[in-house]
């Protein structure tokens, strides 16, 4: 009892602590510093400079109007511009103060110039096939320009001999992940954006520890604000205890700091360099629903085996070995002929186990047959268990056949799992994004789909904070006569976001844009899905936070068999979802609407 009592105070204490390092370093605790510093001046100004008001106020609006042009002569996105410049005018030492703190960070610029290093040193290690770019010309010119920009500016190849899965929820992502870490014979990296504790987590763990003592490299990277809620204080140091090479990205300490705002939101885990997955899974129970937080949680993945895979485990490499000396990364960038042959040399050894199976269940029959007519046993006992004895033989000989059968270009399902490996027909690009790079590669995809879709584009996405280029490239393709549906939670996680997303409902919905809500609950799926032909599944919302801010991953597939899988999955979602009307916008909540007018104008900055 006593025990029991001390352990609930201990996780009681390490809450508390979490929660408090999640004040103190958290945005809210930056802004709340600056705003009191402008408090602290404007009564300082009244109070001990009474007889120089006119001088303190004309130096108080010079600095908030310097600020101002500072900003505007910045290259950046104009909505960034304007969120700042209005925050200036209106407060000019609190948005002075808090705009230079951000611009001259030392942690973000050194950041920077660690990213900086690791492209240079990779930029050649992924080499772009002119074969299959060709072909691609000849399949589509406008999409395969698309491929050529990723590859000139940020060094992703587009790839075949690439099989796709598609997964309609975190459930079945989860089922196919445990399945094929139990196969893991080389190598695991996982680079995750949340990670807490749970059935999920907790199944997961016991193989990674479990492959450790078979001699698997396993490596993990997960994003620092999970320390400030949602893993015990110890998390780290007991992982690593356990032979698990672990990292996390941008771990919070004692100084507030602006780098914290990039967050690795990224969802990757790669096997042996024969596969990958990616998607808006994390690593947390309401992921797979086994834990209810906003209804039911409506989620989607991929896995890709082939090719492909080499830009995944290239993307994990590169946030690993972030300030420090690059390994040979070329050790774990296998080739997808090199793959295959082992897939098939498992096949062939499954085939000669099922056949010493098969060998050894018909000696068992004979001799249990024999055996039984010996002791004279009735007729019918004798059929039954004959009969159950050949069931099971023909059921592993089957089960063989079927793992015999599989692989690439194949429907049947495989060695792996349950779910089938759908045919590498078609073009497979993986791409990141990171947000010190000019060429913004997550938006600049998005924005590509939607100027040349012809009949359909459709969206599904937690968060709805577009910028202007994307909010006119979702009106210009319903005015055109394209059919843009979004896709939306009914039931948010966030309520200042569910405000925003609203706000632009009206002006989407005029254009002609149709909008859905998920009514059983929360979409966290990020997908595109466009004219049966192109798609993207990945982990990137519609909103500043993803498109400018974060780290991101996400893979671009055309003339994939798992388009159809795609589709299929956002109709069917479709018909459990509520059209929203001008007519439920008018009769929104006051209150939402209020809130979301006001957020809109800080939106960028949130």
């Amino acid at each position: 009892m006593e025990y029991q009592l001390q352990s609930v105070k201990e996780k009681s204490i390490d809450k508390g602590k979490r929660g408090v390092k999640k004040v103190v370093f958290g945005r809210t605790t930056i802004l709340i510093v600056c705003l009191l510093v402008q408090l602290l001046l404007l009564f300082m100004g009244m109070n001990f400079l009474a007889k120089y008001i006119y001088v303190f106020l004309g130096g108080y609006l010079a600095f908030g109007a310097l600020i101002a042009l500072l900003i505007l002569n910045r290259t950046t996105n104009p909505g960034f511009q304007l969120s700042w410049t209005v925050l200036v005018l209106l407060f000019p030492i609190f948005g002075g103060l808090l705009y230079l703190y951000v611009e001259i960070q030392p942690g973000t610029h050194m950041l920077r110039r660690l990213l900086d290093t690791v492209d240079q040193e990779t930029a050649d290690t992924l080499q772009q096939d002119p074969e299959v770019l060709e072909e691609f010309y000849q399949k589509n010119e406008s999409a395969a320009q698309l491929a050529s920009y990723m590859y000139r500016e940020e060094h992703f190849p587009v790839y075949r001999n690439t099989g796709v899965t598609y997964f309609p929820s975190g459930e079945t992502k989860f089922e196919e992940m445990l399945c094929q870490l139990r196969r893991a014979e080389k190598f695991i990296f996982l680079e995750y954006f949340i990670v807490h504790p749970g059935y999920m987590w907790d199944s997961i763990h016991e193989i990674l520890k479990a492959k450790v003592n078979e001699g698997v490299e396993v490596r993990f990277l997960y994003d620092g604000m999970n320390e400030l809620s949602n893993v015990p204080e110890d998390f780290l140091q007991q992982i690593r205890s356990e032979g698990i090479h672990c990292k996390v990205f941008s771990p919070v300490y004692p100084v507030i700091s602006t780098h914290y705002n990039n967050r690795d939101h990224r969802k990757i885990l790669v096997i042996d360099g024969r596969v990958a997955f990616t998607g808006g899974v994390n690593l947390a129970d309401e992921y797979i629903n086994r834990k209810e937080r906003f209804g039911h949680w409506k989620d989607a993945a991929v896995m890709v085996q082939g090719d492909a895979v080499c830009s995944f485990t290239l993307m994990f490499l590169k946030m690993w070995n972030l300030g420090a000396k690059m390994e040979n990364v070329a050790l774990y960038l296998r080739p997808a002929a090199e793959v295959k042959e082992e897939e098939e040399s498992l096949a062939a050894s499954d085939e000669v186990e099922a056949e010493r199976k098969s060998s050894s269940a018909s000696a068992e029959k004979k001799v249990k047959e024999e055996a039984l007519s010996a002791a004279g046993e009735m007729k019918t006992e004798g059929e039954s268990l004959s009969e159950l004895v050949e069931m099971n033989a023909e059921k592993e000989s089957s089960s063989a056949a079927k793992r015999m059968t599989s692989g690439y270009g194949q429907q049947e399902q495989t060695r792996m799992g349950s779910w089938a490996l759908t045919a590498s027909r078609g073009f497979v690009m993986p791409y990141a994004a990171d947000p010190f790079h000019e060429e913004r590669t997550a938006e600049r995809i998005y924005l590509n789909i939607l100027n040349h879709a012809r009949r359909y584009v459709h969206i599904m996405t937690p968060y709805l904070v577009p910028d202007y280029e994307l909010l006119q490239a979702l009106t210009y393709a319903a005015k055109r006569g394209v059919d843009v549906k979004l896709l939306l939670p009914h039931i948010p996680d966030k309520k200042y976001a569910f405000a925003l997303a609203h706000s632009y409902y009206k002006y989407l919905m005029q254009a002609g844009v149709r909008i859905y809500e998920y009514t059983p609950g929360f979409v966290h799926s990020k997908i595109f899905v466009s004219d049966s032909i192109c798609a993207v599944v990945g982990g990137i919302n519609l909103d500043y936070r993803s498109l400018y801010l974060n780290f991101e991953s996400a893979v671009f597939l055309y003339d994939v068999p798992a388009i159809e899988d795609i589709e299929s999955d956002f109709r069917k979602t479709l018909m459990e979802s509520q059209l929203m009307t001008e007519y439920d916008i008018r009769h929104d909540k006051i209150t939402r609407k209020a809130a979301g007018a006001l957020l809109k104008l800080m939106a960028p900055l949130m």
